[in-house]
């Protein structure tokens, strides 16, 4: 028994030095990303409403948009939102539909791609309410996505739009995948 130990001792050290080490970027990533998980949902929603009390130009016609009322989070948002990151990160997508693979629960249960709007209607069991969505990928800080997101047009209107009364949000990573960290914001109005 003893011998037996010893040789998958010496196999696992003769694999281990095989090995490359770990870039230095690599695990300064990892920290990023680590940090990044540790976000309360407060902290999350804190960033976005300092954001909507500033006001922001969103480059549309309608100049700066804002300040806007604070949104309140949402649990069942945040469910919608976890399942399109967890469906972008494990099926290697990036797109404001689903899948279509196993991933997409929403659109598995269709038997096609689900659209973000399906997804928060079903997670809010409430139909006929504006929805909107951002979403991100690769970006290890809620500030450099909130500054990503804010540079595009139709984004930064989600985030200012005082249409919308509650949010939620969720990050996912795997480092399988093309872009490692995949984010989605997800906004309806509830009355």
């Amino acid at each position: 028994m003893k011998q037996i130990a010893i040789i998958f001792l010496l196999i696992v050290i003769f694999i281990g030095c095989g090995e490359e080490r770990i870039s230095e970027e690599r695990v300064n990533n990892r920290a990023k990303i680590n940090s990044l998980l540790l976000l309360t949902e407060e902290e999350l929603l804190d960033a976005v409403n300092r954001v909507r009390n500033r006001g922001h130009i969103c480059c549309i016609d309608e100049g700066v948009v804002g300040p806007s009322p604070a949104l309140k989070w949402n649990q069942f948002l945040t469910f919608s939102a976890k399942e399109h990151s967890r469906d972008m990160a494990f099926s290697n997508t990036f797109s404001h539909n689903g899948s279509g693979t196993s991933y997409d629960i929403t659109g598995s249960l269709e038997g096609e791609k689900s659209l973000f709007s399906e997804r928060i209607h079903r997670h809010l069991e409430i139909e006929s309410i504006p929805t909107g969505e951002n979403i991100a990928v690769g970006i290890v800080n809620i500030d450099e996505v909130l500054d990503a997101w804010l540079k595009s047009p139709k984004h930064c209107a989600n985030i200012m739009s005082k249409e919308f009364t509650d949010m939620g949000m969720a990050v996912v990573t795997n480092e399988d995948s093309s872009y490692g960290i995949y984010w989605t914001q997800d906004f309806a109005r509830i009355d």
